[in-house]
């Protein structure tokens, strides 16, 4: 079967759906049609292909299309878990100037501190994002953080014994003002 032109965008969202050849993908993930980069870059995550990842970096950092940015950010987050080389990527990503973006990329590091190899790396990229000028990606960050903490610290540190307390995180952003919602920091 031979592949659609990417500018057919029914016709390569249809193709995009079951593409099985990594090397097929580069073509839509070029095209003119943002739609169609997105499935592409879905599909690129799906196929978990290393060839991919620099056309999805690509995507993910410099797309005009939001949409197309943060599933390029999502698939390279679904490649980190498989592919060594794409966690660098994420990292990188937490960067980025879209906050949809750095929300990507934190899911994936939060799903990263459960390896040990990536671990450090995921937290210290993690506290970085608590900082974040974007309020939905501080508040996914200080979730991820409480629930990533083991059920004996968390009851150490106040969770348990029916008092309704919960775990209590110092979170201090050089250079700003911003705190945790559940904790307040301040400095002289």
């Amino acid at each position: 079967m031979q592949p659609p032109s990417p500018e057919n965008a029914a016709a390569s969202l249809a193709y995009l759906r079951d593409v099985q050849d990594p090397c097929s993908i580069p073509p839509y993930l070029a095209s003119g049609r943002a739609s169609v980069r997105r499935a592409a870059a879905v599909a690129a995550g799906r196929l978990a292909a290393a060839e991919l990842l620099p056309l999805i970096r690509r995507a993910a950092l410099a797309d005009e299309s939001q949409e197309v940015r943060r599933e390029a950010a999502s698939a390279i987050g679904r490649l980190s878990r498989q592919l060594p080389q794409a966690f660098g990527t994420i990292v990188e990503l937490a960067d980025h100037d879209d906050p949809g973006v750095s929300l990507q990329a934190a899911r994936a590091l939060a799903v990263a501190l459960r390896d040990p190899a990536n671990r450090a790396v995921a937290a210290a990229a993690l506290d970085n994002l608590a900082c974040h000028p974007n309020e939905i990606v501080r508040e996914f960050v200080q979730l991820e953080r409480e629930r990533a903490l083991p059920a004996s610290i968390n009851r150490e540190i106040g969770g348990g014994g029916g008092g309704g307390g919960g775990v209590v995180t110092q979170m201090s952003c050089p250079g700003s003002l911003m705190s945790s919602s559940t904790a307040m920091s301040s400095r002289p």
